[in-house]
C-alpha cells in the first residue's frame, strides 16, 4: 500500500510503494537522495505527545503526583523514626526503674 511522506530536504510530499520502502530514492523536486522510510510515519505522528494546554496539564499532574509521593514517603519515614525513638525509650525505662529501685 503506497503512502506519502515529506522529503527531508525540501519538505515536498512524495509517495512510495511497498517495493521502495527502505531503499535510497531521489526527491522529484530538489533531487536530494535519501533512504525511504520503512513504515507510514503519519500513523506514528498521529500518536505524538499532546501540545499546548493538554501537554501543560499533563506535566502539572505528573509534578503533583511526584510531590505527593515525596510528601507521603517523608511522612512515613518520620513516623518510623519516631516509633523507633519511642521504642528505644520504652525499652530503657524498665531498666532505669530497676536500677533506681536497687539504689
Amino acid at each position: 500500500m503506497p503512502f506519502t511522506f515529506p522529503c527531508p530536504e525540501c519538505n515536498t510530499p512524495g509517495t512510495i510503494t511497498e517495493e521502495l520502502r527502505g531503499r535510497r530514492i531521489k526527491c522529484s523536486k530538489c533531487s536530494s537522495s535519501f533512504q525511504a522510510p520503512l513504515w507510514d510515519q503519519s500513523e506514528y505522528l498521529a500518536i505524538e505527545q499532546p501540545k499546548g494546554r493538554a501537554a501543560v496539564e499533563g506535566r502539572k499532574f505528573a509534578l503533583y503526583l511526584v510531590a505527593a509521593a515525596l510528601v507521603v514517603g517523608g511522612a512515613i519515614g518520620v513516623m518510623q523514626l519516631l516509633s523507633m525513638n519511642e521504642g528505644s525509650k520504652a525499652a530503657k525505662t524498665p531498666k532505669m526503674i530497676a536500677n533506681a529501685a536497687k539504689k
